[in-house]
């Protein structure tokens, strides 16, 4: 029998590249590719697709997509690992194992502090095992029962264009940098967003005020605010009455946590909060370098995390160095973590 040759690494040509998307397309896409694939154009470059091949066929890829990633103020390097998938004919052959375990290697020899996969609900468990944990909260606030009040301040909503773009960076770097679970966004990274608000019906306004200044910017679907963030001194409430006299909802539900700004501003409605943690799927985080976050915790803590790590999990390892108590009840606000859906790669 002819010896196979196995080849693991990042794609060697543009073949390589062609042949993932192709395999990307058979494992996700039913439909029209081109239209639904959503990934960076500047990441579709060989360093960042990592291929298993046996006999030049290509069999599994994965691909990285690079980002900042906000962590207690610092910016730390980060990647995300996406599309993760092995041709049908040869699962169960440890091929996945290989596969993540090469990203892993290249994100870690690239100086990425922590790795992020979102994992699909059939995934569950399968990232475990190379110590990715979930660790978003999934966060909501619902104003149940919309009051029909009026307010004297007018505001006006805008698509969002290059003119605006700037000040609504700002706004958003002003508000979500302080928000577990974001990431720093660039032009590139904006873009990414539009294309990805369009594809999905997801509608990105800016928010101005009588004298047409921008004061802010929301996104959203329906009901669904995904995003939202308002300059210093702007009220909450007030562009809440605005935005819901255009279109006239029922309720309103936030992807926000109670460490957003916008919760004092909310006294007054009939309000619920939840929070949901899943360690074993979704937003998932892998900490490739550990010394970073020890070197962001007491001496104290130190000495506690290495008697952790001779006796526990790596999981307990995880949430320790996180600082992850969502078991404390009722939570508090520096630990409300998720990644922002128009983030999510």
């Amino acid at each position: 029998m002819q010896k196979i040759k196995k080849y693991i690494g990042i794609a060697e040509n543009k073949k390589d590249i062609l042949s993932a998307s192709s395999l990307v397309k058979k494992i996700f896409f039913d439909g029209d590719f081109n239209n639904q694939f959503l990934f960076p154009k500047e990441s579709l470059k060989r360093e960042n697709i990592v291929v298993i091949k046996y006999n030049e066929s290509l069999v599994a890829t994965c691909f990285i997509h690079n980002r900042i990633f906000y962590f207690k103020g610092d910016k730390i390097e980060a990647s995300f690992l996406s599309y993760i998938c092995v041709d049908i004919n040869r699962r169960g052959q440890g091929i996945s194992k290989n596969l993540i375990n090469k990203a892993i290697e290249l994100c870690e020899k690239r100086n990425k502090t922590v790795s992020f996969v979102i994992a699909r609900k059939k995934a569950d468990f399968f990232y475990n095992k190379f110590s990715f944990f979930g660790f978003s909260s999934y966060p909501t606030i619902t104003i149940k029962s919309l009051p029909k009040t009026s307010t004297n301040d007018n505001f006006s909503f805008e698509e969002i264009d290059t003119a605006y773009l700037p000040i609504v960076e700002k706004i958003y770097d002003n508000i979500y940098k302080f928000l577990p679970g974001s990431f720093y966004r660039d032009q590139k990274d904006w873009q990414f967003i539009f294309k990805k608000s369009k594809l999905l019906n997801v509608f990105l306004k800016a928010i101005l005020d009588e004298e047409n200044t921008i004061v802010g910017y929301i996104a959203y679907k329906e009901n669904q605010i995904i995003e939202f963030a308002l300059k210093e001194g702007v009220n909450y409430s007030n562009i809440i009455i605005s935005f819901n006299k255009n279109n006239g909802f029922d309720s309103l539900t936030f992807n926000l946590g109670i460490n957003h700004p916008i919760t004092p501003f909310l006294k007054d409605y009939d309000i619920t909060y939840t929070i949901r943690k899943c360690w074993y799927g979704g937003h998932m985080m892998r900490i490739n370098n550990e010394k970073y976050f020890l070197d962001k915790l007491d001496k104290i803590d130190n000495n506690k995390y290495l008697q952790l790590e001779e006796s526990d999990s790596k999981k307990i390892q995880f949430d320790f160095l996180l600082e992850n108590k969502l078991y404390d009840l009722p939570p508090s606000s520096n630990i409300i973590y998720n990644i922002p859906f128009m983030d999510q790669i």
